[in-house]
């Protein structure tokens, strides 16, 4: 335990001298150790969904309806981008909810109190994980327009949602936002994340053409 203990950074509310070990041992694992699999595991939701979106057209034989359809590829790439997002991002919401909600019932009474989400996690799942995920996502539309089968768009997929899970599990050594309140780490990251997002969104547009929806440009 004590060995753990100093691995795992030491946060503003874990710094009180009045918790004796065990308490800051627990608190240091719902806060950096445990949270991010309440991030990871429902992002998958969206890089699942979004690696079937256009090649799973193509084998359903409805990509040619909505390759014909007065729906320009801009309008389809979006259509398909939000049908991604929202299901994945709304689960991340929820899970994380009830895993703070949890923490705060089992933990923040060794504490004096709820205390978490941390200011750091707000910062992460409101500002960083949302400019991620759609750059993720970018990509995953990307690989579905251009392979030829939906398993193989999911095994790329995979690979790509490597970054999100080092981003969630970044906070885990403190090394992203570190584990103090303050700083701007968060928010500078943060920034250039939207910025990466909205230049691959506008690339990925390009990714989406009609003879790809139809099967026949690889």
């Amino acid at each position: 335990m004590s060995d753990s203990l100093e691995i795992l950074p030491a946060s503003r509310t874990v710094a009180d001298p009045r918790l004796d070990p065990w308490r800051a041992y627990r608190v240091r694992l719902a806060v950096f150790l445990f949270a991010p699999v309440a991030v990871v595991v429902p992002l998958t939701i969206s890089t699942a969904v979004g690696a079937a979106t256009i090649v799973g057209e193509r084998e359903r034989g409805t990509g040619e309806f909505l390759a014909h359809s007065p729906a320009s590829t801009r309008e389809i790439y979006l259509g398909k981008l939000i049908a991604s997002v929202i299901p994945g991002y709304v689960t991340t919401i929820v899970g994380f909810g009830l895993y703070s909600l949890m923490v705060n019932l089992v933990v923040g009474p060794d504490v004096g109190g709820w205390f978490f989400p941390t200011a750091q996690w707000w910062v992460m799942m409101l500002w960083i994980i949302p400019p991620f995920l759609l750059v993720a996502l970018s990509l995953v539309l990307r690989l579905s327009a251009r392979v030829r089968s939906t398993a193989a768009a999911q095994q790329a997929s995979g690979l790509i949602t490597l970054p999100m899970i080092g981003i969630a599990y970044s906070q885990a050594t403190g090394s992203l936002l570190g584990s103090g309140a303050g700083g701007h780490a968060g928010w500078i990251v943060g920034a250039f994340a939207w910025l990466l997002a909205v230049v691959s969104l506008q690339r990925g547009v390009r990714s989406v053409t009609r003879n790809r929806l139809l099967g026949v440009a690889q």
